[in-house]
């Protein structure tokens, strides 16, 4: 992961009020793939992929 990845995902953090530690982590995990794309959210193959509580 480089600067760029930690900068958006911190922003990400900060966007959703979540703690802005820069770590993809269960909570902004979840949140990532509750509110991005539905093509990678909803039941497929990103939660086997991204930390969550799901």
């Amino acid at each position: 992961m480089g600067a760029e990845d930690q900068a958006l995902i911190t922003w990400y953090q900060g966007f959703d009020g979540l703690h802005r530690d820069g770590i993809v982590g269960k909570e902004t995990g979840g949140w990532l793939l509750i509110d991005g794309d539905p093509y990678y959210g909803g039941h497929n193959y990103c939660y086997r992929y991204v930390p969550s509580r799901f």
